[in-house]
């Protein structure tokens, strides 16, 4: 396995960290979302939002003890999960990375690892809601797994770092235009590394790059991608290195929120947010306990930033907490997901709900939170 895999493991396995206390305050409900058939459980899958569609799109992943790589293709309507079974499909992987190309109207799928049979893979597809739609572009990247991939809406580009290639980690920079990949070859660029975070900062236009871990270091260096070049940032103060960390970018105030992580010792609950020039720590009266491995995104409905789940280093975590940019209240809903770590999240704008599915320890359940 992997090396990224065998710290996850150890996070999983080994950390013991007493619990913070939270305040607790009321909010919206979780929907248990039911129909006729739902996706087998697993974790280290994909999934993103289609909104041209309105539709939630899942791809792949692996069971809990990794003996099996899945390949089908569901999407979430709001109702029910409908399996759908287009002629032709990636093969079996995780790891793998998805964003939708708004532009074109297409889910976009490139790399991921096959388990099985120990290949890291290097494909480009794009799912259109009916077919898969192989590529054949005249350059592509090398297969890689736990890449860092957004979409910047103002170039219409998707932008793809890094990641764990089949010998080291990577720290390339490439694009896809819908037809080809160019890699981007500025003058000074982000070191290797895998399984950093990246985010798509709206209110600036530039792919906001944040820590990951390179096999030796867990990294706490800030870039910022404008489609020409990467510039390091320097704050006078920033987070501590780490991966697995949370972040998203809150339309609403122009910040990118970042929460947690892990660093190879220390399991995270610090919450962070940057403002295009500096890495700001807010000190909430409360917070989240610290964890790894969650999911975060933007409610634009409520213009919050929602948190569930995650890993503290002893056992996955269940509950639920909401970000207004000046405190952390922890939601006491009426009904909620079991605790679980390294699941998908995506935010449905056409039904103003927050998506959950799977996760760590086979929860094979489908919830959707936000406003009724």
């Amino acid at each position: 396995m992997r090396r990224a895999f065998l710290v996850l493991a150890v996070l999983v396995s080994a950390l013991a960290l007493a619990p913070v206390f939270a305040g607790v305050s009321n909010g919206p409900d979780w929907l248990i979302a039911k129909g006729p058939s739902s996706p087998p459980a697993r974790d280290a899958h994909a999934m993103a939002y289609d909104s041209g569609r309105g539709r939630v799109v899942l791809f792949a992943g692996a069971n809990e003890n990794n003996s099996v790589d899945f390949s089908d293709t569901w999407e979430w309507d709001g109702t029910a999960w409908i399996e759908r079974t287009p002629a032709a499909s990636p093969t079996p992987r995780f790891g793998h990375a998805m964003a939708y190309d708004a532009a074109r109207g297409r889910v976009v799928l490139f790399g991921g690892y096959d388990f099985i049979s120990g290949l890291v893979l290097s494909d480009t597809w794009e799912w259109d809601g009916k077919n898969w739609l192989v590529t054949t572009p005249a350059t592509s990247p090398p297969g890689r797994f736990g890449q860092a991939m957004a979409y910047d809406a103002k170039r219409q580009r998707i932008v793809l770092f890094g990641g764990a290639g089949a010998a080291s980690e990577l720290a390339d920079t490439w694009e896809w235009d819908g037809t080809n990949w160019t890699e981007r070859t500025p003058a000074t660029s982000p070191s290797p590394r895998e399984y950093g975070a990246l985010a798509y900062d709206s209110a600036r236009g530039r792919s906001v790059l944040f820590g990951g871990f390179d096999a030796t270091t867990y990294l706490g260096d800030t870039w910022a991608w404008d489609g020409t070049i990467w510039v390091e940032r320097a704050p006078p103060t920033s987070p501590p290195g780490r991966t697995w960390q949370m972040l998203a970018f809150d339309d609403a105030r122009g910040r990118t929120v970042l929460f947690g992580g892990y660093d190879g010792d220390t399991v995270f609950n610090d919450t962070w947010e940057w403002d295009g020039s500096a890495w700001l720590e807010t000190t909430p009266a409360v917070s989240p306990t610290p964890r790894a491995v969650a999911a975060m995104v933007f409610d634009r409905a409520r213009n919050r930033t929602m948190l569930f789940g995650g890993y503290d280093g002893r056992v996955p975590l269940g509950d639920t907490w909401e970000w207004d940019g000046n405190n952390w209240a922890a939601e006491t809903p009426a009904r909620s997901p079991p605790s679980r770590s390294n699941h998908a999240a995506a935010y449905d704008d056409a039904r103003r709900r927050t998506v959950v599915f799977g996760g760590y320890a086979g929860r094979a359940q489908t919830t959707a939170k936000g406003v009724t």
